[in-house]
C-alpha cells in the first residue's frame, strides 16, 4: 500500500492529518479483472490529549467509525491520535474536503467537556 500525508493544520485546538492510501499501479494492473472498489481511499487522523477507552471511542461519531487509535510517528507527525479510513462502500464516494470535514467535526466532539475524562 502506498499512504502519503496530504494535508496537516490544526483546528479547534487539535492536529488534524488526512492520508491518501491506495493500492500500487503495479498491483491494480495485475488485480484489474476484480470488481475491487477501494483501489484508493483517504484515511482522517484528530488529536487526542490520552488515549480514549472503548466506550468513550464508541460515542464517537466518524465515518464508518474509529479505526485506529495510536501514534502518526511513521508519518513524521508526533502526538496521540484517533482516526477512521473511507475504505468502505458507503464512504467510497468521500473526498478530501468531507474527510476534512469529519476530522473537524470529531475534534469538536473530542472538545466537548468530559470527552476525555
Amino acid at each position: 500500500m502506498d499512504f502519503k500525508v496530504i494535508k496537516e493544520y490544526e483546528k479547534h485546538g487539535r492536529k488534524i492529518a488526512i492520508v491518501h492510501a491506495g493500492v500500487p499501479e503495479e498491483i491494480k494492473q495485475i488485480e484489474e479483472k476484480f470488481d475491487f472498489r477501494a483501489w484508493s481511499w483517504y484515511c482522517g487522523y484528530v488529536q487526542v490529549r490520552k488515549y480514549l477507552t472503548e466506550e468513550q471511542e464508541s460515542d464517537l461519531i466518524a465515518p464508518g467509525g474509529i479505526t485506529y487509535e495510536g501514534d502518526l510517528e511513521r508519518y513524521g507527525i508526533e502526538g496521540k491520535f484517533v482516526g477512521f479510513d473511507t475504505a468502505h462502500y458507503f464512504t467510497e464516494d468521500y473526498t478530501e474536503q468531507d474527510v476534512a470535514k469529519a476530522c473537524e467535526d470529531l475534534a469538536k466532539q473530542l472538545n466537548e467537556e468530559g470527552r476525555e475524562s
